[in-house]
């Protein structure tokens, strides 16, 4: 409520935040009305707010609920997998191949193992391998080289690292501490 009733008076004014400008000499009932209708504009801006406000939380709780089933079907994915790899250790085994097996991209497909499995794909196949390794060595004199390509590994320089970093120990001091824990 202003006597200064120029437009660059009213400009600045809106521009400061007013909603409204009135000048006077007014008249009390258009007064009344201009503020009714500002009351009834603040009445229609929070009902949308909270109406906005309550379909955000459903659209929050819809998503949060996607992705429990989400989580779900990845872990049922994870598991078949994890259940294959361990059926089929001794064969080649990639990324690429097993992330298609079960329609994802290569890095989802790592990213989620590991979640899953608390271990990258290649520790994971290796420390299958390696165990079964150990078992061999210990109850077999099969040859160190053939329990090498048989659990599944290219070549025996990989698998004698792969054997140090999961026993700490090389395969033929593995199969001699056996051997010396008999005796």
């Amino acid at each position: 409520l202003t006597a200064r009733g120029d437009d660059l008076a009213k400009h600045d004014g809106l521009k400061l935040g007013a909603v409204d400008y009135v000048t006077k000499p007014f008249n009390s009932d258009e007064l009344k009305l201009r503020i009714k209708n500002q009351m009834d504009m603040r009445i229609i801006r929070n009902n949308l707010k909270r109406r906005n406000d309550e379909l955000i939380s459903k659209l929050n709780h819809h998503m949060d609920s996607r992705k429990t089933l989400i989580s779900g079907d990845i872990k049922k994915k994870m598991d078949s997998i994890c259940e294959f790899i361990k059926e089929h250790f001794a064969e080649s085994l990639n990324r690429e191949n097993l992330a298609s097996a079960v329609d994802m991209n290569h890095d989802t497909f790592s990213r989620m193992f590991n979640q899953h499995t608390g271990k990258t794909l290649g520790d994971y196949i290796n420390e299958l391998r390696i165990n079964e390794a150990k078992n061999i060595l210990a109850e077999t004199d099969t040859p160190i080289t053939r329990i090498c390509h048989d659990t599944g590994f290219d070549s025996i320089r990989t698998f004698n690292r792969a054997f140090k970093k999961f026993t700490g120990t090389t395969p033929g001091e593995f199969r001699e501490g056996k051997l010396s824990a008999v005796i």
